[in-house]
C-alpha cells in the first residue's frame, strides 16, 4: 500500500527528469559576448588559470531580460563542441554567476583544470581558436569580443549564439538557488570565499553595493574575506580589480546618503564607555538566578531583546547587573543605563544611511614582508596588485584566517552598534574552511547579544 503514497511525488519527479531535463533543458540561447583568459604572463604558452565568460544579458526590444537570477545565483553550462552527447547523457557543470542581476551580462568565472582530458581545459582550449598568437610575439590578447551582423541592416551587435562550427558556443540551464542567497535577511552579513570559491560574493558585493543601496535594501554591513595563495593573484585579476572599485562606491554612497562620521565614531566611543562603566559583556554579566530582582527581558516586534524593571518601570538594551565592584547602586546606575540606552538610539538613528563594506584578504605561503606596498613594482606583477589593494584601504594579512579575533572584533563591533545584532556569515569554498567557521558560529554567538548564522557551500 506504501506504493500508492509515492505516486504523487514521482510524478513531478519524473516529469522534470525525463521530460524537462531531456527536452527543455538548456533550450534559453545565450549569447556569448566576451570571453577573458586569465593566467601567468610570464608564460602566454601555457593554457590559462581562469577564464571569464560574459553573455548578453540586457533587456531586449520588448522590455524582457534573456535571464532572471538573484546575486548567489548558480547555472549549469554545457559545450556542444566538447561534448557531443545528447538527450540525458550530456555533460552539464554547475558554476556560480559571478554578476550582478541589473548588469547588462551575465557573468561567470571558470577555474581551468591543468589536465588535458579535463572539460574545463577543453572549454579553454576550443575558446582559445578565438584568440590565435601573434605570429611574431606568439602573445594572444587574453580576450575575444564577439558580435554578430544583422544579414538585412548590416548592423553589428554584441553577442554571438553560434560558434564557428555552427553549434551553440553554450546551452545554459539557469538559474538554481543557492545557500548564498540568504544573504538578504540580514542587516549584517560575513562574506567569505576561498580560492575560486569567490564567485558568488563577487556577485553579492557587487549586487548590494552596486544596486541594493541605492534603493535602501539590506545588507547594510559586508565583511568580506577572501583566502587565497599569493600565487595566486594573477589570476583573480578580474576580482582585484573590482575590489578598489568597490570601496570607491563606499565612499560615494556614505558621502551622499551617510551621517556624520565624527558624530558616529564619538557615539560609538561613549557606547563603549558606558558598556564598560556598567560591566555589560555578555552573559557572564547575568548572575546565576538569570537577572537582578525586578529585572525581566522582553523582545522588539524585530526580535531584538531588551529588558524592563517592573518596579521603576526602566528599560534598556544591555544586560542588567548588579554593577561592577565598588560601583554606586540606585539612581547613579540606572542614570547610566538611560544614557547607554538613548545614545544606543540615537547612534542607530544618525547611521540609517550610512553602510560599510570592510575587505580582507588572506595570503597563504607568504610572510609580512612579502605584502607591505612597493611603489617601484609593475603594476599587473603581485607586488603591484598589493600595493594597488592596500591604496584602497583593503586590509591584506599574511598566513591562514585567525578567525576567532576577526569574529571577536566583528561581535563587539555590533554589540557597541546595536545592543543585539544577528550576522549571516556566507561561505563557498573547502570543507575545512566550513567547520573552522562553524566552530567559530558556535562559540561566539550570543543570545545577549551578537548571534552568527552559518550558510556555506562546499566547492
Amino acid at each position: 500500500m506504501w506504493v500508492f503514497w509515492c505516486i504523487p511525488a514521482l510524478i513531478p519527479y519524473v516529469i522534470d527528469r525525463l521530460v524537462i531535463r531531456i527536452f527543455y533543458r538548456g533550450n534559453k540561447r545565450m549569447a556569448l559576448a566576451r570571453v577573458y583568459f586569465w593566467g601567468d604572463p610570464a608564460k602566454p604558452d601555457r593554457p590559462p588559470n581562469v577564464i571569464t565568460l560574459q553573455f548578453d544579458n540586457k533587456v531586449n526590444d520588448k522590455g524582457v531580460k534573456p535571464l532572471l537570477y538573484m546575486e548567489g545565483h548558480y547555472l549549469y553550462l554545457q559545450c556542444p563542441a566538447v561534448d557531443n552527447t545528447r538527450g540525458p547523457l550530456r555533460e552539464w557543470h554547475p558554476f556560480t554567476i559571478s554578476s550582478a542581476p541589473d548588469e547588462q551580462v551575465l557573468e561567470v568565472n571558470i577555474r581551468v583544470m591543468p589536465h588535458k582530458d579535463s572539460w574545463t581545459r577543453k572549454v579553454a582550449d576550443y575558446l582559445q581558436l578565438l584568440d590565435p598568437p601573434d605570429p611574431v610575439t606568439k602573445k594572444r590578447k587574453g580576450m575575444v569580443e564577439l558580435f554578430t551582423r544583422n544579414p538585412q541592416t548590416g548592423e553589428l551587435t554584441l553577442g554571438k549564439v553560434l560558434g564557428p562550427d555552427g553549434r551553440q558556443f553554450f546551452r545554459v540551464d539557469a538559474p538554481h538557488g543557492a545557500p548564498s542567497q540568504h544573504v538578504y535577511r540580514y542587516r549584517t552579513c560575513m562574506l567569505v570565499g576561498a580560492g575560486i570559491g569567490v564567485t558568488p560574493c563577487a556577485s553579492i558585493m557587487k549586487g548590494v553595493i552596486g544596486y541594493r543601496w541605492k534603493k535602501g535594501f539590506s545588507p547594510s554591513h559586508l565583511h568580506f574575506f577572501w583566502v587565497a595563495r599569493r600565487s595566486d593573484l594573477s589570476t583573480f585579476k578580474w576580482l582585484l580589480a573590482l575590489l578598489p572599485q568597490l570601496k570607491l562606491e563606499e565612499k560615494k554612497h556614505n558621502e551622499h546618503y551617510g551621517g556624520d562620521e565624527q558624530q558616529l565614531q564619538a557615539m560609538e566611543s561613549r557606547v563603549k564607555v558606558l558598556r564598560n562603566e556598567l560591566g555589560v559583556g555578555g552573559p557572564s554579566s547575568v548572575g546565576a538566578s538569570g537577572l537582578p530582582p525586578g529585572w525581566q527581558s522582553a523582545k522588539t516586534e524585530d526580535g531584538h531583546t531588551y529588558y524592563w524593571n517592573s518596579q521603576t518601570q526602566e528599560r534598556t538594551w544591555a544586560v542588567p547587573t548588579a554593577g561592577p565592584p565598588g560601583a554606586l547602586p540606585g539612581q547613579d546606575m540606572r542614570a547610566k543605563q538611560d544614557e547607554l540606552l538613548q545614545t544606543q538610539e540615537s547612534l542607530v538613528a544618525a547611521s540609517i544611511g550610512n553602510r560599510s563594506l570592510t575587505i580582507t584578504l588572506y595570503l597563504t605561503g607568504c610572510k609580512d614582508a612579502d605584502i607591505q606596498p612597493d611603489p617601484s613594482a609593475a603594476p599587473d606583477s603581485e607586488a603591484g596588485l598589493i600595493t594597488k589593494l592596500l591604496e584602497s584601504k583593503v586590509i591584506i594579512k599574511a598566513g591562514r584566517p585567525r578567525w576567532d579575533s576577526e569574529f571577536t572584533q566583528i561581535a563587539e563591533t555590533y554589540n557597541t552598534m546595536y545592543g543585539k545584532e544577528e550576522v549571516g556569515v556566507v561561505f563557498c569554498g573547502a570543507p575545512l574552511i566550513a567547520a573552522a567557521l562553524k566552530e567559530q558560529c558556535e562559540e561566539k554567538s550570543d543570545v545577549n547579544g551578537t548571534l552568527f548564522r552559518l550558510h556555506k557551500e562546499n566547492f
